[in-house]
């Protein structure tokens, strides 16, 4: 696995945010521009789309979503 400068490294277990992508360790959600792949049921979203399931929330163009103890909102960071 390679990534850019632009890389952050969150946790041990492989979660980490590149520029407006986000990969997580467990259910493998993949963000991208508005675009959310679900590892189980995958799920495609769009720019004003909406999504609440499984522990997870998708909100708008902002990307913001919460899944199990993570929390990220908008693409360029803020999580908790």
């Amino acid at each position: 696995m390679f990534l850019r400068e632009d890389t952050v490294f969150l946790w041990e277990d492989n979660a980490f945010l590149s520029k407006d992508t986000v990969f997580l360790r467990e259910d493998i959600v993949f963000l991208r521009k508005n675009v959310a792949f679900l590892d189980k049921d995958i799920v495609f979203l769009r720019k004003d789309a909406a999504f609440l399931g499984k522990d997870i929330v998708f909100l708008e163009e902002d990307i913001a979503f919460l899944s199990k103890d993570i929390v990220f909102l908008r693409k360029d960071t803020a999580f908790l």
